[in-house]
């Protein structure tokens, strides 16, 4: 901050006629900003002793650093900032209230200077709008401190209501009482949506907030380690697929959507199936999957354990073949599938000839002693496909390779 200590008696002089009038400044001036701001009247927080104090210890502070009476007092603009955003008030408002001060102290010099002290007012008016300038850029950065804090407090305090009634732990009493600071209706329409998240933890879930609210959709989110938990509630007249098109377009990574419900009550259900959606979908695509449109690899994300060791019973010596001959097997055989069983067209689609193509699906029947033509057999091996797409990892397979072509017809 800079000093504006005066080294000129003049300066001196004339400033220290105003300190000893400080509480008739302080009436003064107190006066003029409620006149002029609105909401500083109409505060119901802010009362008038505490205006009165904080007004008189920005005007004895201006005044004796002015005079060169006593050292900076830097705690008080800051003060001032952080009880500012404390109670509401506008920014502006404050600002606007140390314009009000300058002005009066500059109108008070104006009329305690005499013939002699004339020459030094130009001097004074720049170290007077200089101590203004440092003392409103102090009070408007801790008011902006204060304001990310009361924010960051605020979040952490919506995610811990959301948290309780996605898991379904809060008690009737709590329930409502969450459901008024979320501003969330008991009864509606509701999805709950998971997204995966990396480094841009909580820029992903406002990015969606803010696309959804345009949408007239207002959306509560909460973020967990990998992944940003949201509770949307829709308006009556808007259909669901805007909302899934709106999350189609911000996609970066997986995104599980649950069924709509009508309650609250329903969120810790549609919790799970929003988890269980997300899972439907290779690790590492960008996708939005809702709950109950992908039978098998929901069946899959429901029972991973179960179907990581079906896929091993039935893919397993294919799973043990040297990295590129597998993936070419699989690859074929989901191929296959996604083109409803056409060779001519697997082999279009992967610059193949078609004997090539029957060469690797006989090459799996031997392997795994079933074959694709087989109802049964091929089901076996659907499913089993489905468990590596959706769990590579744990398969140990395609380390390397990208993730197999989508399963499901288009």
């Amino acid at each position: 901050m800079r000093s504006a200590t005066p080294h000129d008696p003049e300066q001196h002089a004339l400033t220290a006629r105003l300190v000893i009038s400080a509480e008739e400044l302080t009436d003064t001036l107190g006066a003029r900003v409620l006149a002029s701001e609105r909401s500083y009247a109409e505060s119901s927080l802010l009362a008038a002793d505490d205006l009165r104090l904080l007004v008189f210890d920005n005007l004895e502070a201006l005044l004796s650093q002015l005079a060169g009476t006593g050292p900076e007092r830097l705690d008080v603009p800051r003060a001032t900032g952080r009880m500012k955003a404390e109670f509401g008030l506008p920014v502006s408002a404050m600002l606007h209230a140390y314009r009000l001060g300058g002005r009066l102290i500059w109108e008070r010099l104006l009329d305690v200077a005499d013939e002699r002290s004339r020459a030094v007012l130009p001097q004074m008016a720049t170290k007077v709008w200089t101590l203004v300038d440092d003392y409103s850029g102090l009070a408007s950065a801790a008011y902006g401190q204060f304001t990310v804090e009361l924010a960051r407090r605020d979040e952490l305090a919506r995610s811990r209501l959301l948290d309780c009634l996605l898991s379904g732990s809060a008690d009737e009493s709590a329930m409502w009482e969450s459901l008024r600071i979320l501003q969330l209706p008991d009864q509606g329409r509701f999805l709950v949506v998971m997204i995966e998240v990396g480094a841009s933890r909580t820029e992903v879930p406002r990015r969606v907030e803010d696309r959804l609210r345009a949408r007239g959709v207002h959306s509560v989110w909460t973020v967990e380690p990998g992944a940003a938990l949201g509770l949307l509630s829709l308006p009556s007249a808007l259909r669901e697929q805007t909302v899934l098109d709106s999350l189609e377009d911000l996609a970066t990574a997986r995104i599980g959507v649950s069924r709509s419900f009508s309650s609250v009550l329903g969120a810790p259900v549609a919790l799970r199936e929003a988890q269980v959606a997300r899972r439907c979908t290779t690790p590492g695509l960008r996708s939005v999957n809702s709950y109950g449109l992908r039978p098998i690899p929901q069946l899959v994300a429901h029972l991973p354990e179960a179907t990581r060791e079906f896929a091993e019973q039935v893919l397993g010596p294919v799973l043990e073949l040297p990295e590129a001959e597998r993936d070419g097997l699989l690859s074929t055989l989901a191929t296959w599938y996604s083109c409803g069983g056409s060779c001519t067209e697997v082999a279009r689609r992967l610059h193949y000839h078609r004997n090539t193509i029957r060469l690797r699906l006989q090459r799996i029947e031997e392997l795994t002693g079933r074959s694709s033509a087989d109802p049964v057999s091929s089901a076996e091996l659907y499913v089993a496909l489905q468990a590596v797409d959706l769990n590579p990892g744990a398969l140990g397979c395609r380390t390397s390779a990208a993730p197999l072509i989508s399963l499901h017809r288009a």
